[in-house]
């Protein structure tokens, strides 16, 4: 999706965060969004459409669904990737 060619590679192209993955133009808008999806939903869900920037400056439209988790002890952890959306 990223246009990268390893995990580490990817990391050094997006920042390793889910916020420097959104396109710096959609980042309130999607913050914004989330924030109020996952306030009024009871299994904390949300989906969110937004563009990224790959590797080679191109962007491409994304849409994501998303639930919210927590330890048990009521931290949200740091965003993690099943795979790496290279």
């Amino acid at each position: 999706m990223f246009g990268c060619s390893s995990f580490e590679d990817f990391i050094e192209t997006t920042g390793g965060s889910f916020v420097t993955l959104v396109h710096p133009e959609d980042r309130c808008r999607v913050d914004k969004d989330i924030r109020d999806q996952i306030s009024g939903s009871p299994e904390k869900l949300d989906f969110v459409n937004y563009r990224i920037v790959r590797k080679d400056g191109s962007l491409r439209r994304v849409e994501e669904f998303g639930h919210r988790v927590h330890e048990l002890d009521g931290r949200t952890p740091l965003p993690s990737f099943p795979f790496p959306p290279l």
